[in-house]
């Protein structure tokens, strides 16, 4: 079991539906101890605080989940402690979460306390501006991943009969081993792969600190997403704590990673869009043994079409979610002179040394 982990993931992502994301697995009471919610606008520092709680955890050698922006995958949004015991998270748009039970479970760290307001509302009508113009710009990237995922469904309606489903199962059934129904493990669902201004980025971290890397080489997706639904629901059955990560195009319907930590084994989909381009597997499952060739061949042409359309989909998205993020960029610009941080430079040593004694 992996001790003290450090690894990241997205909690959410740009989806054909628009923002979409699991922020509320923190919000569980019966799961999550404390949960601090860090509020304030852009450019206000709340990435910068999280980054100074992790560094100062793992100085008290308390690893953490880092939860990551998709969007900008070099910004915090979140961090996750001893498996969702406490949570220190960006409460504001467009993951907004509020309190439900004030001070008994969560915590605001509010960051708007140090706004220059009179500042602020001089700048009102361009915020105004740039803050509609980012709405319109991710209703845009949503439009763009929507067409995308639609030619995805093709291209798995013309590969789908071509593939050996018992045949995946039962391959499953080897790699997990017998089910115990009786047993129930821990799911949490994360994205690692995420569509922003960078185009398609995987967190690679997520696999940082495990013994071995299993790849499953998969161009279609329609295997891979099989089999690694099965090995969740046997892994489950066998009380295992699993960590899945959902393909932006299809949250809720095909899993492209899998991580056991206790294990200390991942499982990851290996295609143009999925590939892992700095971390080796240990052993990688090819996925045309689970094809009926024959079949396939037939409908080729048609797939490599739909393949090159979607690529140019997701350039579209990621161009879309750069101009979005220039915007970020320029709300920053406003926000981050307008904070008064040198006139309470103890506010965020107050809220790192408060959430490090949940810690310890």
């Amino acid at each position: 079991m992996l001790k003290n982990p450090v690894f990241s993931a997205y909690l959410a992502a740009n989806t054909p539906n628009g923002f979409f994301g699991y922020f509320d697995e923190l919000q569980d009471e019966t799961k999550t101890q404390r949960l601090f919610l860090i509020k304030g606008g852009p450019g206000t520092g709340k990435s910068t605080l999280m980054k100074r709680i992790a560094e100062a955890a793992a100085a008290l050698g308390v690893g953490c989940e880092r939860i990551y922006c998709s969007a900008d995958p070099d910004s915090l949004d979140g961090l996750i402690f001893d498996g969702g015991r406490i949570a220190v998270v960006d409460g504001t748009s467009p993951h907004a979460m509020e309190p439900r039970y004030p001070g008994a479970f969560e915590e605001v760290i509010d960051l708007n306390a140090l706004f220059d307001q009179e500042g602020l509302s001089k700048r009102k009508e361009e915020i105004i501006a740039l803050s509609k113009e980012n709405r319109a710009l991710h209703k845009k990237t949503a439009g763009y991943l929507a067409a995308a995922a639609a030619l995805k469904r093709e291209i798995l309606r013309l590969s789908n009969p071509a593939l050996q489903e018992a045949t995946v199962k039962e391959y499953a059934a080897q790699l997990a081993g017998k089910k115990k129904e009786t047993t129930t493990g821990r799911l949490h669902k994360r994205f690692l792969t995420a569509i922003g201004k960078q185009g398609v980025v995987v967190k690679e971290g997520a696999f940082f600190g495990l013994g071995k890397l299993i790849g499953i080489e998969d161009r279609l997706g329609g295997a891979s997403a099989l089999l690694l639904k099965e090995l969740k629901d046997r892994f489950l059955s066998l009380g295992e704590t699993v960590y899945v990560y959902e393909c932006p195009l299809a949250p809720g319907e095909r899993i492209v990673h899998l991580v056991l930590p206790e294990k200390g084994i991942g499982f990851t989909t290996c295609n143009r869009v999925h590939q892992m381009k700095n971390l080796p597997c240990d052993r990688m499952i090819h996925a045309e043994r689970f094809y009926d060739q024959k079949l396939l061949e037939q409908v080729r042409q048609g797939i490599r079409f739909y393949e090159k359309a979607i690529s140019s989909l997701v350039r579209a998205a990621a161009s879309s979610e750069q101009e979005a993020l220039a915007n970020h960029d320029r709300l920053e610009e406003i926000y981050t002179p307008l904070v008064h941080f040198d006139s309470h430079p103890e506010f965020f040593d107050r809220a790192v040394a408060r959430v490090l004694t949940c810690l310890v």
